[in-house]
Order: structure tokens, then C-alpha cells, then sequence
């Protein structure tokens, strides 16, 4: 039986042979990026409506018994028919193309990316979804209590449940719970959009100080195998060092440093603490560790390019850039923790690396374009989308197709990377852990496709795209969908 990160012939053929040529429906790229004249003639017919993609596009009958037309994010039963929807008219057909249709500035977008992988939603989706109101206890210092408005809106059950479809209940949560640090996280850095004379600069000292205390938690778990370990992670936090200690094979924050609870106290520790519970006594955590300091430096490095509006990145910058800030490497780490097969030694090799930092870019580069028009009113320039606009003189239509090429040629190099791990593998015991760790990117890229797609729903993640809504609706139900739009 082959590896668990082997896919189908007929499906890998999406991505082999002569130069991508199942691709040619789906975006601008083939084997080059197209010119803008070309983008521009072929978007010349191109308005505000819905299309027929031609006869590849799948097409499916109404679900027998249906007697309802509306999808919302508000009944758990209502991800899982999209998923399987999409499973069933797409993956289980061959046609591993997803549509994303939406607006920036009044332009349509309306692109497909193309992913070979599996959709699936974890079977503890609706347990999770149910016990969010607990959750989102997490989030805040007691007395105080989270708005639970706002947590909706993080919706990080989703997010586990799409991109950890395999695991336990709890380490599915632990998933969710590290994509919802992000978003909270996130909420903060936000704050340094602004322009210069708006931005409060005690609260760069507020959050550079609550980052630090975040960072002396999971470091506080931190118990290394062996002198490497502890050198690894010791060097790994570079311009951190100084506010560390090692102290009897620990790294400890110095006394010193110890400021105010910060208000994701309780998540980081339970994040972390369930880590070290779960894996500690059996399995290697250290690229838990490493995955949240990557983290953190991005967010300071994040803190600091926000605050300079002179700053500005290339596409190759941008990528470097979001490596650092993409959260999926630290789910990642705690998926990779949850198989039999697992084995650290691949986290030192630099072409697994290479396949982890593809994996945060294709998934950024599909966020960019589904979030182009939120972060065009946030006036946010770091995105590959804005880059790719500014640089060759583009309107957003035609900046989002170049990013949908860019993701052609970024999962074309992610499957070359993946062939290249495992032909290097020294046995077949090396093979199944490196094949599994795979599979979890794998799983985290379609799970994105479909956290994007399944956008139907106003306030749960900032979900919805009302031209998504419609296409689903009317694929699933039919016409008859059309009256309750």
C-alpha cells in the first residue's frame, strides 16, 4: 500500500507531464506568467455576474430530500454538506479546481486555484463548534469575558476542524486554538495600519512586552532531549537571547522581564500545557517551541515594517516575510506530533523546510486574494496582490490573476518537493514519517481552499463573500436557490 502521501494517478496528473496543461482553465499561468495585454483582453467581457467556466465546470442535482436553500456557518451540518459537496463534484471527479468569486474596489474577481489534495472536515467539527462559548473563556483576564461577537468572528473551529481533519478531538483543538492566537494576535498588529500620527506607540511596548510573556510560556514547557535541542532553540531566538536565561537545561525568562498578565494568558497556557501533557513523556516537542518563536519574531518584525509606511517589499521579501507569520507551521508541529510515524530528524533538513515555507506561501497568496478589497480599505500594503499592482501597473482583477499564477508555479515546486523528500528517504520507516508530515500540509493547503470557500455566512471569520454564497447555493440546490438570495 502506497504511503499516505501518495495521491492518485489520475489526480497527480493535474500537476505532471508537459507544462501544466489541465491548468489552462484555471487561471493566467501555464508554464510562464502572461503578459498584462493578455490578462486584459481576455477580462474585456469579463462583469459583474455569474459564469459559466465551460463544460468541465461540475454540475449537480439538487441533494435528494432537500427541501431547503440557504447555507450559513451557523449550523455545523451546513460545512460539512459544503465539504462533501466539494469532495464529491471536484476531488472525487478529477476536477480539483475551487472557484473563489468576489469584489475589490468594484472589480470582479472570479479565479479558480487548483489543489490535488483531499477535502475533508474533521468529524469533531460539530463538538467543537458547539463548545465555542467555553473557548472563548480563553481569551480574556478574569473578571473579564469575551465578546462573543468577536470571537465569532475568529471562527478558529473552522479552521482546525478544515485543516486538522484527521486528528483526536483535543489535538484538533489545539489546532483551532494556535489559527485563534493568530487572529488575536493579529487584532493587535492591526492597530499599526494606521498612520503615523494615529498609531499609540505605548502600545508597540505592550505588545512587544505580552509577546515576551507568551514566549517565556512555551519556553517554560520546554524540556530538551539532548544539548542540541536546547542549542537549537537557544540560538533560533537570536535578538531575544538577552531577555533568556539557561539556567539547569532550561531557558528561562529573566525576573527582570516579568511584566502585567497579558490577555491571551490563558490560551498560550493551555496550548502549551496540553503540548507538554500530550507528547512530552513519548515524543520530541521541540519543533513546537521553534514554530512559536518563528512565530513570535515575525510578529515583532511585523510590529516594526508596519510602523515605518516607508517600508516596502518585493515579492521575494513579502514571501521571506510571511514565512515568519503564517501560523500554519505551528499547527503543523502539533498534527506531526499526533502519528505513530513520526520523526524529528526531518525538521533539520532544509528541503522539508522548503516545503514547509511553500505551504504558508500558497496559503497566504489564496488569503490575498480573497482579502484584497478588506485590506484595500485597511490601506494594508502587504499583500502579494497590491505588490503584483503596484509593479506592473495593474488593476485588482489582473494583480489577483498574477497571484493565482504565482500559486500554480508555488503547488507545481511544493510536488517536486514532496518527490524529492521521499525518493531521498534513507528507508521505508523514514519514507512513512516523512510521507505523513507531508499529508498534514497537504490537508492544511486544501483545508484553507475550502475555509475560503465555504465563506457564507457575515461575522464568523469576516465570512462572506455574497457571490460564494450564491454559486454554492445554486451548485447544491439547484435554481430554486435562487429565491432566497
Amino acid at each position: 500500500m502506497p504511503p499516505p502521501a501518495f495521491l492518485p494517478p489520475a489526480v497527480r496528473s493535474l500537476f505532471r507531464g508537459a507544462p501544466l496543461q489541465r491548468l489552462q482553465h484555471v487561471g493566467p499561468i501555464q508554464s510562464a506568467t502572461p503578459s498584462a495585454a493578455s490578462i486584459r483582453a481576455r477580462r474585456a467581457a469579463r462583469t459583474l455576474v455569474m459564469v459559466d467556466a465551460g463544460p468541465e465546470r461540475p454540475t449537480a442535482a439538487p441533494p435528494t430530500g432537500a427541501r431547503r436553500t440557504d447555507l450559513t456557518l451557523t449550523d455545523p451540518a451546513d460545512l460539512a454538506l459544503m465539504v462533501a459537496h466539494l469532495k464529491r463534484e471536484h476531488f472525487d471527479k478529477g476536477y480539483c479546481t475551487y472557484p473563489i468569486k468576489t469584489v475589490c474596489d468594484g472589480e470582479l474577481i472570479d479565479v479558480q486555484f487548483s489543489f490535488p489534495f483531499e477535502p475533508k472536515l474533521s468529524p469533531h467539527y460539530a463538538a467543537l463548534y458547539n463548545s465555542r462559548d467555553e473557548r472563548s473563556q480563553l481569551y480574556a483576564v478574569s473578571p473579564n469575558t469575551t465578546d462573543m461577537k468577536k470571537y465569532n468572528r475568529i471562527n478558529c473551529e473552522k479552521m482546525g476542524a478544515l485543516l486538522a481533519p484527521n486528528s483526536a478531538y483535543g489535538d484538533t483543538e489545539m489546532v483551532s486554538l494556535f489559527y485563534s492566537m493568530m487572529y488575536y494576535l493579529n487584532d493587535q498588529t492591526a492597530h499599526f495600519k494606521l498612520p503615523e500620527e494615529e498609531i499609540q506607540y505605548e502600545l508597540v511596548d505592550e505588545l512587544n512586552d505580552n509577546v515576551l510573556q507568551y514566549l517565556s510560556i512555551f519556553l517554560g514547557v520546554f524540556e530538551p532531549r539532548d544539548a542540541a535541542d536546547l542549542e537549537r532553540i537557544w540560538d533560533f531566538l537570536e535578538f531575544y537571547q538577552p531577555y533568556f536565561n539557561k539556567v539547569g537545561g532550561k531557558i528561562v525568562l529573566d525576573a527582570k522581564y516579568s511584566g502585567q498578565t497579558p490577555p491571551q494568558v490563558a490560551l498560550v497556557t493551555k496550548i502549551a500545557g496540553y503540548a507538554a501533557g500530550r507528547f512530552g513523556a513519548t515524543k520530541n516537542i521541540t519543533q513546537i517551541i521553534y514554530e512559536v518563536i518563528r512565530y513570535v519574531k515575525g510578529i515583532k518584525q511585523e510590529i516594526k515594517i508596519r510602523c515605518d509606511k516607508s517600508f516596502t517589499l518585493n515579492l521575494a521579501e513579502y514571501d521571506a516575510f510571511r514565512d515568519q507569520v503564517t501560523s500554519s507551521p505551528m499547527a503543523h508541529s502539533v498534527t506531526d506530533l499526533t502519528h505513530d510515524a513520526f520523526s524529528y530528524k526531518a525538521y533539520t533538513n532544509p528541503v522539508f523546510n522548503d516545503l514547509e515555507n511553500l505551504t504558508s506561501q500558497i496559503i497566504t497568496y489564496v488569503n490575498d486574494v480573497c482579502t484584497c478589497d478588506r485590506e484595500r480599505l485597511d490601506d494594508d500594503p502587504f499583500n502579494s496582490v497590491f505588490i503584483l499592482k503596484n509593479r506592473d501597473g495593474l488593476n485588482f482583477a489582473d494583480a489577483c490573476d498574477l497571484v493565482v499564477g504565482e500559486v500554480v508555479k508555488k503547488t507545481a515546486k511544493f510536488l517536486e518537493t514532496k518527490d524529492r523528500l521521499l525518493a531521498e528517504a534513507a528507508d521505508e520507516e523514514g519514507r512513512a514519517a516523512i510521507a505523513q508530515k507531508i499529508k498534514t500540509r497537504e490537508d492544511s493547503i486544501i483545508g484553507y481552499m475550502m475555509h475560503e470557500v465555504c465563506c457564507v455566512t457575515d461575522g464568523y471569520a469576516r465570512d462572506h463573500k455574497p457571490l460564494m454564497k450564491e454559486y454554492l447555493e445554486k451548485a447544491m440546490f439547484g435554481e430554486a436557490s435562487s429565491g432566497a438570495l
